[in-house]
């Protein structure tokens, strides 16, 4: 159910649903004046979500920076969590999304000999795909390319980052891997390594957080940027809004 309900509210809060809803209103309002207020409301709407300068801004609050090698110790395990790939069935193979730099770096660390294997956490992410499992299409992905399949593990139950934690610790006991002070690196996207994060913390899991696919930038102040507006912006603001509904229900339900 909360899974459900995460996809449903995460749509509904989307800005440019809102900003479609405060366009549309005023089609059925006849008092002029709330037609106008309804007007404006959907042009700073608009003009706030469509602003690059300002989700800047915001991305640098929440989002842990990427993370420097230089100070980077050894880890026995890398967990690589989901949500950056799915299977194309009509071509038989995997397609990357965006937050893909999980994986690439998980395979550049590994390489490096800064981590022994790689774990990776992920199932299925949607409701009309019940049976696409990530983890595993991502496993065989990885085996294909020449990653020894001795150096990869992987739980294909969780649907979201509270059951990435949990099930990650589950799998970990099964295989005798578990130990409460060895800790983990945490590889994850920076603007999901804060939920992320809190909810391996509460599973009581040592973890460093191995952060990438940085969203913020160096703050520039440009006419540009501060006054025309940039679809971009929307989006980097649905996966802001996602975040922050998302760590605050897991707060109220006690999951951070």
């Amino acid at each position: 159910m909360f899974f459900f309900l995460s996809k449903i509210l995460g749509f509904l809060t989307q800005p440019l649903f809102l900003f479609f809803i405060l366009l549309l209103v005023p089609v059925f309002v006849s008092n002029t004046k709330k037609k106008q207020k309804l007007l404006v409301a959907s042009v700073i709407v608009f003009y706030v979500f469509g602003n690059s300068f300002i989700v800047n801004i915001a991305n640098g609050f929440w989002e842990i920076p990427p993370t420097n090698d230089n100070n980077l110790k050894h880890h026995k395990i890398a967990v690589v969590l989901g949500g950056i790939s799915y299977y194309d069935n009509q071509l038989k193979r995997i397609h990357f999304q965006r937050s893909s730099d999980r994986i690439f770096h998980a395979l550049r660390l590994l390489k490096q000999g800064k981590i022994d294997k790689i774990f990776i956490s992920g199932g299925a992410a949607y409701i009309s795909k019940p049976y696409e499992t990530e983890a595993i299409f991502l496993r065989d992905y990885l085996v294909e390319i020449g990653v020894p399949d001795s150096l990869l593990i992987i739980e294909s139950k969780s649907k979201n980052t509270y059951e990435n934690a949990v099930f990650t610790k589950e799998k970990l006991i099964e295989k005798k891997l578990f130990n409460s002070k060895e800790k983990l690196l945490l590889i994850t996207s920076g603007y999901h390594a804060k939920r992320a994060l809190a909810c391996f913390k509460k599973q009581n899991m040592a973890v460093d957080i191995y952060s990438v696919d940085g969203s913020s930038g160096e703050q520039k102040i440009q006419l540009d940027e501060l006054l025309i507006p940039n679809f971009a912006a929307f989006n980097y603001w649905n996966i802001l809004l996602h975040e922050w509904i998302g760590y605050l229900s897991y707060w109220i339900t006690g999951k951070v």
